[in-house]
């Protein structure tokens, strides 16, 4: 009778461990499940930091360089040189790897509005207005 009650003790005590540890290898497995999910949105998000960093300098360094020129007909021309192909009267594009930078030009006697945008596919990830006067300011 004794020898009976001790093997059900050691059953009980060996049900107990197994269930301690299912309970700890469940935990593990949803806390290693949730590190990746936070690693793949960690690269998502520098991913997506990247694309705004490079458009957003690339953009700026273009609007300098407009805003050099003196004329409309040499703002054209510097930027078919530089690798903008003209899409219609205003519009200009510029395919750099996975990047479509576009330049829309509005001159209006003298003060030039450019829309400058970059798209990486179908999305936009950087859109800005400049104003810039060309002629005689007096």
């Amino acid at each position: 009778m004794v020898k009976k009650y001790i093997d059900t003790a050691d059953n009980r005590h060996a049900y107990l461990f197994m269930l301690e540890v299912i309970v700890a290898i469940g935990i593990f497995v949803i806390t290693a499940s949730i590190i990746v999910m936070l690693f793949v949105r960690a690269k998502d998000y520098d991913t997506k930091t990247r694309d705004i960093h490079e458009a957003n300098a690339y953009l700026t360094n273009l609007a300098e360089q407009i805003r050099l020129y003196d004329s409309s007909e040499q703002m054209e021309e510097k930027l078919t040189e530089a690798g903008f192909k003209k899409k219609d009267d205003t519009h200009y594009e510029y395919e750099n790897r996975s990047y479509v930078y576009s330049v829309d030009l509005k001159n209006d006697d003298g003060l030039v509005d450019f829309n400058l945008a970059c798209f990486k596919g179908k999305k936009e990830i950087v859109q800005f207005d400049v104003e810039h006067y060309i002629g005689d300011m007096r």
